[in-house]
């Protein structure tokens, strides 16, 4: 009956059938994009929050190994959140030997051996604000972190599957299972992950000396006096004076980005309500069919439990047509504009969103359904 009343729908009232359709194609993806540029904000202001508690530690030596596992045995193990040791990675498949030698000999080509903006992290304690998921191909399983195995995450910008999709970078571009040489050692690309930088496991690093520097990221920022103490314990520990402050606080925060696109939602709740306004006028056309049916034998509760029935499917299909467009949407903007366009929502969020937008179409609906279902036959007749 639920498929009979939507073909019926069309073929009574096709302009409002078609309005009604438009209405929430437009008002969906536009959902999805405003709840896209939300989710990458909110991601932007944590990653700004963690900068902000992040000791930045400048390291020459190859005991650092040694040296970790000794300040975890501090006062300060307590407070700190996350570890990471960073490695530079260069054009092509070079070594700190070529790239001296070039820088030597003059070498024009010496740019392909220059270090890139990209690094590879391997966390000591903790992980990333995004945890170790993947885009594509395989994550990192617990052995992989027990027993150091050779293999290696690369970020969305060096995928050849997504190479179409960013402005060129400098560096080399990799598919899943392609080798990734990290000095005198290969690792197996796994798959794509969500951060910024490489990732391989802490304990597959075998030669500490590439390391560039160590990030240590605490629960919160340290008061002025705190932090001095702090600073002077990192730079006697790991000897070393190159011990920088973390980044200032963003004073910009989320409240800024929920305003700027607060018109847009403010769109989104007007066509919501759009939905009501058509699909009263659809009901105001069909309020004879209904009549007929409710003498006919139809309850006023199965009468609007056919209607809800019927909403929710045209919203699910609505839904997923949208989300297609969307996609496709996202993948051009990609292309054209670079990594200014972001696809931030996950599968779960994707799940999250569906619920709440069957959820707030049925709220908006309900109380129009259960008005046309309630009135006497006699009174339409």
């Amino acid at each position: 009956m639920i498929f009979k009343n939507i073909r019926s729908m069309i073929m009574h009232s096709r302009l409002y059938f078609i309005l009604f359709a438009l209405i929430m194609i437009v008002t969906t993806i536009g959902l999805l994009f405003t709840c896209n540029f939300l989710k990458t904000a909110i991601n932007e202001e944590k990653l700004w929050l963690e900068n902000a508690r992040t000791y930045y530690i400048m390291v020459e030596s190859e005991d650092i190994d040694t040296k970790l596992n000794d300040y975890m045995l501090s006062k300060y193990a307590g407070v700190t959140k996350s570890i990471y040791v960073t490695f530079p990675t260069y054009n092509k498949d070079t070594t700190f030997a070529d790239y001296n030698n070039l820088e030597a000999s003059g070498d024009e080509d010496i740019i392909y051996s220059r270090p890139t903006d990209i690094y590879v992290y391997a966390y000591f304690l903790g992980q990333s604000l995004w945890g170790h998921d993947v885009l594509n191909g395989a994550a990192f399983t617990q052995e992989d972190f027990e027993k150091g195995n050779k293999k290696i995450t690369i970020p969305m910008s060096c995928s050849s599957i997504y190479e179409s999709l960013y402005t060129k970078v400098e560096g080399n571009t990799y598919n899943i299972g392609d080798s990734f040489n990290l000095g005198n050692e290969i690792y197996e690309v796994i798959g794509v992950n969500f951060t910024h930088a490489y990732e391989i496991p802490y304990l597959s690093i075998v030669d500490f000396s590439l390391a560039e520097s160590i990030n240590i990221v605490l629960d919160k920022r340290l008061g002025e006096k705190q932090e001095n103490e702090y600073i002077s314990y990192l730079k006697d520990h790991f000897h070393t004076d190159a011990v920088s402050e973390p980044m200032p606080l963003n004073n910009r925060g989320i409240k800024d980005y929920i305003k700027t696109y607060g018109l847009v939602m403010l769109i989104m709740v007007i066509g919501f309500f759009n939905f009501s306004f058509i699909y009263t006028s659809i009901l105001e056309k069909r309020k004879k069919q209904i009549a007929i049916v409710r003498i006919c034998g139809l309850s006023i509760m199965r009468g609007i439990v056919l209607n809800i029935l019927e909403v929710l499917l045209l919203a699910s299909v609505f839904f997923l047509l949208s989300t297609g467009i969307y996609r496709i949407l996202l993948l051009y903007l990609m292309s054209m504009i670079g990594s200014i366009f972001v696809d931030s929502l996950s599968i779960f969020d994707g799940i999250i969103l569906y619920g709440v937008y069957t959820f707030v179409i049925v709220a908006i609906l309900m109380p129009v359904v259960i008005k046309y279902n309630k009135k006497q036959p006699y009174s339409i007749l």
